[in-house]
């Protein structure tokens, strides 16, 4: 299918501690040094045994479009579903925040009807100029002589990092009906003729949003100053298709699904 593209990720001198490893999207297939024992788990994430300093990934890139994403039904939790892709974890709403949370969504996506509008709205909103990216947190203060928890110290302050921008599109989202859960990596780091330096300081959080015909979509709500552009993918696209029929074409198995397993994994 002209929407994937496969490539082949390299690692030199990587100096992750175990268990973490830095893999990209869509990987497929673990080569490392010395036999390096992994395992993976069923939300996609890979742990190794012991630190491997260089490594190869075999990774099936989506290309992803806001006319696919569009197309998603809303997930409903009466549906039977891959337990290992939606827990109890990633749609608890934090109830402390829910009062915030709901006039939040009903004020910035109260015009939204799919889950590709309730997102972007979301993410456009944490993006825009009333938020300030920034490593020191506002001071908090009590509310009704009671401290408030962090979301809606967060939404009400609008100051903070990435997880912080990071958590607060969690929680809207879920609140919104839609499964997400925070992802932690790096940014893409520097380019020196198509080498790629990551630094510590390149270390980045962001959400990922479940969509029933795709899986799990990343988003960045942090402002770009930090995080760069928001994905070509999270807009909603100039003619609506919310009314269109889903394609086989764009199911979880043909679009989202990796080819074959991980090497090395137990």
């Amino acid at each position: 299918s002209d929407s994937r593209r496969d490539g082949i990720f390299t690692a030199y001198s990587s100096d992750l501690n175990r268990p973490q490893i830095a893999m990209p999207y869509g990987a497929r297939y673990l080569r490392t040094e010395n036999d390096v024992q992994a395992v993976e788990y069923g939300d996609g994430s890979v742990e190794v045994l012991d630190r491997a300093p260089s490594y190869e990934v075999d990774f099936t890139q989506v290309a992803l479009t806001p006319e696919i994403l569009q197309e998603a039904r809303p997930w409903d939790s009466t549906e039977s579903v891959d337990p290992q892709s939606i827990t109890e974890e990633t749609v608890v709403v934090d109830q402390a925040a829910r009062p915030i949370l709901d006039a939040t969504l009903a004020e910035i996506a109260g015009d939204a009807h799919t889950d590709l509008e309730k997102a972007v709205a979301i993410q456009d909103w944490l993006r825009s100029s009333e938020f300030t990216y920034s490593l020191d947190l506002a001071p908090v203060t009590p509310i009704d002589g009671v401290e408030p928890d962090p979301v809606t110290h967060f939404l009400l302050t609008k100051q903070g990092f990435c997880q912080q921008f990071a958590t607060a599109m969690i929680m809207l989202a879920r609140s919104s009906g839609i499964p997400a859960r925070m992802a932690i990596g790096f940014l893409p780091g520097t380019n020196d003729r198509g080498e790629w330096t990551v630094r510590r300081s390149d270390a980045h959080a962001w959400p990922e949003l479940y969509f029933s015909n795709v899986g799990w979509v990343r988003f960045d709500p942090t402002p770009g100053s930090r995080a760069g552009a928001a994905p070509a993918y999270a807009r909603v696209p100039v003619e609506s298709t919310a009314s269109t029929t889903r394609s086989s074409s764009t199911s979880s198995s043909s679009v989202a699904r990796p080819e074959r397993p991980l090497d090395n994994l137990d």
